[in-house]
């Protein structure tokens, strides 16, 4: 049985960013790395989901096979004055297409708390990740989304 390939890679837009101007340091966020839910094989009557973890961990649901080695949660490094609050928002749902097809990530997760206080450093790394899904009539393709990421003082 032949079924098809298909790549997903969320390619994150923009991150927007405030910070009260009275501050030395501002903060700032700085993407790393995309997320990147790989090749797989699904469609043509398989349907189930794709999982990739922030830990960069990937795991398969349903009749949904992992292909090769490729994929990664997307990263960030948010840097700003050692001490202040910040906050981190992302959308829950995210829509992703190829085409005229469109796919669906939801559960978009992160590493470390959406609020928290920059450490001494000044500089915190963090991963997000997401769950596909993908149904049982999906065509193959290259699919993208935007995943937006804010950032703001607390």
């Amino acid at each position: 049985m032949n079924l098809p390939g298909i790549t997903v890679k969320t390619t994150i837009l923009c991150a927007l960013l405030s910070a009260r101007p009275s501050l030395l340091f501002a903060i700032s966020l700085t993407k790393v790395q995309d997320l990147e839910f790989g090749s797989f094989m699904g469609g043509a009557g398989y349907s189930g989901s794709i999982t990739i973890d922030p830990s960069g961990e990937r795991y398969a649901s349903g009749r949904v096979r992992p292909m090769g080695n490729l994929f990664s949660p997307a990263r960030f490094t948010l840097k700003g004055y050692p001490g202040e609050r910040y906050s981190i928002t992302f959308p829950s749902v995210l829509q992703m297409d190829a085409a005229a097809e469109k796919v669906e990530v939801s559960s978009v997760t992160c590493s470390i708390p959406t609020r928290g206080v920059i450490p001494p450093a000044g500089a915190i790394g963090f991963a997000v990740g997401g769950t596909l899904s993908v149904g049982s009539a999906l065509g193959n393709g290259n699919y993208h989304g935007n995943l937006q990421v804010t950032v703001s003082e607390n």
